[in-house]
């Protein structure tokens, strides 16, 4: 259940105008909007470890409207752009060159120009779109995703739009918080429309499989692929200084600034088991003095830096060995209510001096999960139910609605873990969602 009705759109016969690069079209009187992006691969070494990522070429998209319509594009340079596009949903696929395909649908709203971009994974063998992102702070205003989806689009837009004048009293749709839905609160839709919402503060978890981490170690002389385990972690704003400012004095808090352009990725706990044909089976863990993480763009889903740290023991090592890398670059896939892929990092480092066999010799490795998968809330429904308003968490009481099952259940949506919470909604009626 939603917590706000959704307008079914309607869907209009149109000519695509599709060119790649070039500004938007207008095409006729109505005002239109744009789908465009980017398409990069990861490119691998001699031994299929992937160690940068470069722009796409001759890779297919294709766009269909809900008419049937398609138009399709071969994008020579990376980059691709439909214009002219009237507002309403449409279906981008990506194909790649193993014939493999992805799909998302893509909101178009008038005057505006809604991000998608490609990734392709040639050992995978697989492609995943993903989109640009914002930061959302739990119980703070500005969430422009007012029915909750994990993107902002027309479903946000319209419900704002219908909305203006209404009762804005513990409505999701007073986005500001100024106790009125006017079009100040259309104008933060509109700004972040086509965006995915990434809650700042929540955590996540990524199953470890088989061959989803990789390594080479000295050129070749050995390599190492992961078997089982889990990645946990929260996501936080990133620090908008690369090297933080030094050690306070004793007694004296000092607040780091963030830039609000892009988040950390920190992990708090990894452990799992991987394997090699030279040093047998060993285990991994986090290193607690020197915890993995990530920066990413909120724009562009691309790593700005990142560092590994990680312990590993037991096969052909005595006792326990620390090793860490940098992050040279990667991609973090943001969809809709987590992550298409939890990320994708190629990272480079230097074993240290008590590695055995293998002392300061130089590895790579490259790092590809999807998330966890999601695990929903169980829902009943019932009458003179008990809820909590979602902007202010006061209670209030359901007239008709669903409740969760069981409240405060752990529950995991797109790869974050979060627990399962009844929220009332304006009118007398409550839905169950899985909530940081």
């Amino acid at each position: 259940m939603r917590p706000i009705a959704r307008k079914r759109h309607a869907w209009r016969t149109i000519a695509i105008i599709c060119i790649a690069g070039m500004p938007l079209a207008m095409t006729n009187a109505w005002a239109v909007g744009s789908i465009s992006g980017s398409v990069i691969e990861n490119i691998e070494n001699d031994q299929g470890i992937g160690v940068a990522l470069a722009s796409a070429n001759g890779v297919a998209i294709d766009l269909t409207s809900s008419s049937g319509s398609v138009v399709s594009t071969q994008s020579a340079s990376g980059a691709y752009q439909f214009s002219g596009l009237v507002a309403g949903e449409y279906l981008l696929t990506a194909h790649d060159r193993e014939g493999q395909t992805a799909t998302a649908n893509v909101s178009v709203a008038d005057g505006l120009n809604t991000t998608a971009n490609v990734m392709l994974i040639a050992r995978k063998r697989a492609a995943f779109i993903y989109f640009a992102a914002v930061g959302v702070e739990a119980g703070q205003p500005g969430n422009a995703d007012v029915t909750r989806d994990g993107i902002v689009n027309n479903d946000d837009l319209t419900a704002v739009t219908q909305g203006v004048g209404q009762d804005a009293r513990e409505s999701l749709l007073d986005i500001n918080r100024d106790r009125a839905i006017n079009s100040k609160d259309i104008s933060l839709v509109r700004a972040a429309f086509g965006k995915v919402v990434v809650n700042i503060g929540s955590h996540y978890q990524a199953q470890v499989t088989p061959a989803g981490s990789i390594a080479s170690i000295g050129d070749g002389m050995a390599s190492v692929q992961s078997e089982s385990g889990v990645s946990t972690g929260v996501v936080d704003w990133a620090p908008a200084l690369k090297t933080p400012d030094a050690k306070p004095a004793e007694g004296k808090v000092v607040i780091q600034p963030i830039n609000r352009t892009k988040v950390r990725f920190q992990i708090t706990e990894d452990l799992g088991v991987a394997s090699s044909p030279e040093i047998g089976e060993f285990k991994f863990s986090h290193n607690p003095s020197d915890l993995t993480w990530i920066d990413v763009s909120l724009k562009t889903g691309r790593v700005l830096g990142g560092r590994i740290g990680l312990t590993l023991s037991g096969g052909a090592l005595e006792t326990p060995v620390n090793i860490a890398g940098n992050v040279a670059d990667g991609v973090i896939a943001f969809a809709p209510g987590g992550f298409a892929l939890y990320h994708l990092v190629n990272v480079n480092g230097t074993l240290p001096k008590n590695f055995p066999l293998l002392a300061e010799k130089a590895f790579v490795m490259e790092k590809c999960e999807p998330p966890k998968a999601d695990k929903r809330c169980e829902t009943v429904m019932g009458q003179n139910l008990a809820c909590k308003w979602p902007i202010t968490g006061n209670p209030g009481t359901c007239i008709i609605g669903f409740k969760c099952r069981t409240e405060g259940a752990a529950c995991v949506v797109g790869g974050s873990c979060n627990t399962c919470q009844t929220q009332c909604r304006v009118g007398g009626g409550c839905d169950c969602w899985c909530l940081p």
